[in-house]
């Protein structure tokens, strides 16, 4: 949106009238950030990642529900019949002396926590290293 559009806006239809715009426009965002009219803001350097949300609740959690949900068993990638080997695997990886509570078995992993995901991938990366097939 540029400047001229963003001051049509400022008049008595207001924030919200731009939202609804900005929402037609993007999808899967909430609102304009009003910052990105200011000329000295970049949103690559100016925001901070979240590793919680990005990482470990976003990718990775994807990841796991693909390898392991029984509707994508029969595709090259899928994990599903190895669940219960990857859940013995897992129950063999020497977590950090600060961890109170291991990860619970691979079928139940739509139950982990973004801390459950964060253990699994840190600590227990080496398991699916030896169950992927490589051209996975």
């Amino acid at each position: 949106m540029n400047e001229n559009q963003l001051a049509n806006f400022t008049g008595s239809r207001g924030r919200p009238a731009l939202i609804e715009v900005h929402k037609n426009a993007e999808k899967g965002i909430k609102g304009p950030c009003l910052l990105r009219a200011l000329s000295k803001f970049d949103v690559g350097r100016c925001f901070l990642v979240d590793s919680l949300h990005n990482i470990y609740l976003g990718l990775f959690k994807r990841l796991l529900s693909l390898w392991l949900s029984r509707k994508d068993k029969n595709e090259n990638w899928s994990l599903w019949s190895r669940t219960d080997e990857l859940s013995s695997l897992l129950d063999k990886v020497r977590f950090s002396s600060t961890t109170t509570r291991h990860p619970r078995p691979f079928h139940k992993f739509s139950k982990y926590k973004g801390s459950k995901y964060q253990l699994v991938l840190l600590f227990g990366y080496s398991i699916f290293e030896s169950i992927l097939k490589p051209e996975c």
